[in-house]
């Protein structure tokens, strides 16, 4: 992630735990993803909602996919389990949330512009991908597991 996202990413989240009367369930750290390789060769967009529990140390788990793009649910599925949540400082029940990503892929890049694609996050629960329509984005392929 570069540093200009890092910095406006770090300045969301001040903001919003800042602003109050807002939804309770926000994330404390949250992680970026690139956009998913057979996704961007073959110019796929789309949303992926998922619902996890938090647990009393914050993690996610028990993630489910609600819905969505099924080319996209491997990289989000790993990306949420990442997120973390604030602990909880009593018993107080199970917590849930929904996480909502958006990737999308847009008009050809101008020259100087972003050369990786660009992740956002709009608090509390939403990620949005964008790639360029331009195969200049770097394709990161996982390793194969054996």
């Amino acid at each position: 992630m570069h540093a200009a996202t890092l910095a406006r990413t770090a300045f969301l989240l001040g903001a919003a735990f800042a602003s109050g009367g807002t939804p309770p369930e926000r994330p404390s750290r949250v992680v970026s993803i690139h956009y998913p390789c057979l996704a961007l060769r073959t110019r796929i967009q789309g949303n992926v909602r998922v619902r996890c529990a938090i647990g009393e140390d914050g993690a996610c788990s028990d993630v489910k996919i609600v819905n969505g793009q099924p080319l996209f649910f491997t990289d989000v599925l790993e990306n949420v389990k990442k997120w973390r949540f604030p602990r909880l400082q009593r018993q107080s029940g199970a917590r849930t949330v929904e996480i909502n990503y958006r990737f999308e892929i847009r008009g050809i890049r101008a020259p100087g512009d972003n050369p990786d694609v660009e992740v956002t996050f709009e608090l509390p629960n939403t990620v949005i991908v964008i790639a360029p329509f331009d195969d200049k984005a770097p394709c990161r392929i996982p390793p194969l597991v054996r």
